[in-house]
């Protein structure tokens, strides 16, 4: 079950189970008002509206019944001007696509390997994956574009991530940033215990932390303050960053 909260009363205001099969991820879906996605351990997607909590919307099902990790939902842009969001599963990686404002598109994306961690900024519009090959695991960016009107996924730059061979590393879930001049990377870098930033060619800065970092996303602000935060076991750090960094 998942449930939805009030954030200033702190109760909950409704409740969703849509199956027996226990669900892995959800999003509300930026495209849509009114509407949340979740993806279940059975491989199978189900999107409701949040006015009839009650009934189903959309069920989504694939050849592949690997579980769903991640549902990312994608805000309208100048090549999806309908919106629509990606399906992140054990094996595979899909786009569902708003056609004509209501039509659902699915398309098998190009990406064959392992996803371990998979964010979306609408500043940036790509798409931040983690995945393991061999004995390392890569931070890899890339934009979702269209060829021939069928949605691809665009490699914009690939960055080393930890390596595999003493074992799987903490989950660390990494961002992308949007600066003046493009973007940058923070992640955390397990076998060396510290927070990196990086820009496409180069690492920028690093920070040693006492304790292991399990998230990192970005925080806007409307007086052009571009900040982080680091989740930890027991504090979630914030950090600013310095444009002149150039």
């Amino acid at each position: 079950t998942c449930k939805i909260f009030n954030i200033d009363t702190r109760q909950s205001v409704m409740s969703f189970t849509p199956s027996e099969t226990a669900l892995w991820t959800c999003a509300f879906n930026k495209s849509r008002d009114n509407q949340v996605i979740f993806g279940a351990q059975n491989g199978i997607t189900y999107i409701y509206d949040t006015k009839k909590p009650n009934e189903i919307l959309h069920t989504i099902e694939t050849l592949n019944r690997t579980p769903v990790k991640w549902i990312v939902a994608v805000n309208k842009t100048e090549a999806f001007p309908h919106g629509g969001f990606f399906v992140v599963q054990v094996r595979g990686l899909y786009f569902y696509e708003y056609h004509n404002g209501y039509e659902l598109r699915q398309t098998k994306l190009n990406f064959d390997d392992s996803v371990l961690t998979a964010t979306y900024d609408d500043k940036t519009e790509m798409l931040l994956i983690t995945t393991a090959a061999m004995e390392q695991t890569f931070h890899i960016l890339t934009r979702l574009i269209k060829v021939d009107d069928i949605p691809v996924l665009q490699e914009v730059c690939r960055l080393p991530a930890n390596r595999l061979a003493g074992g799987i590393p903490k989950f660390t879930r990494p961002t992308q940033i949007k600066v003046p001049d493009g973007f940058i990377v923070a992640c955390y870098m397990d076998e060396t215990k510290d927070l990196q930033i990086h820009t496409p060619s180069s690492k920028l800065h690093s920070i040693v932390m006492q304790n292991a970092i399990s998230d990192i996303c970005p925080l806007y602000s409307d007086n052009a303050i571009v900040a982080f935060a680091a989740l930890a076991p027991l504090k979630c750090r914030i950090y600013k960053v310095n444009l002149e960094y150039r």
